[in-house]
């Protein structure tokens, strides 16, 4: 099975937060070798963000460096596609808009906690 991570999944995972949810953790994990994770570029960005603001403690080069070592992760540019079913997610921050757009446009769940994002329709999220 293959899925799109959101930022928080990503981060909480690789931090080994409490608080990832517990379908999400089984899917970092138990599938591990299994799952195919997608991780819009976006979602680099904002952890990237969240470093340079001290709010996480990762490493980015070595976490880039992992995505692209590893053959369960995936790491999926922004193109005009993207942007273009972005533009018809209404209600979502931007951020949230194109990793939602990421995930609609390669027709998986997304792992996400993001009730926004949940409550749209249009998205299949996975979280608890």
């Amino acid at each position: 099975m293959a899925y799109v991570a959101d930022t928080v999944a990503i981060i909480r995972f690789m931090t080994k937060h409490k608080k990832l949810g517990r379908s999400a953790l089984k899917i970092f994990r138990e599938e591990f070798h299994k799952a195919k994770i997608f991780v819009p570029a976006f979602v680099l960005v904002e952890i990237m963000y969240q470093i340079e603001k001290a709010r996480i403690d990762l490493d980015l080069e070595a976490l880039i460096q992992q995505f692209r070592s590893d053959p369960k992760y995936h790491i999926v540019h922004l193109d005009p596609e993207v942007i273009r079913i972005a533009s018809k997610l209404q209600g979502l921050e931007l951020h949230d808009r194109l990793i939602a757009a990421t995930a609609k446009h390669l027709n998986l769940p997304l792992l996400t906690c993001d009730k926004a994002i949940a409550e749209n329709r249009a998205i299949r999220v996975i979280w608890h």
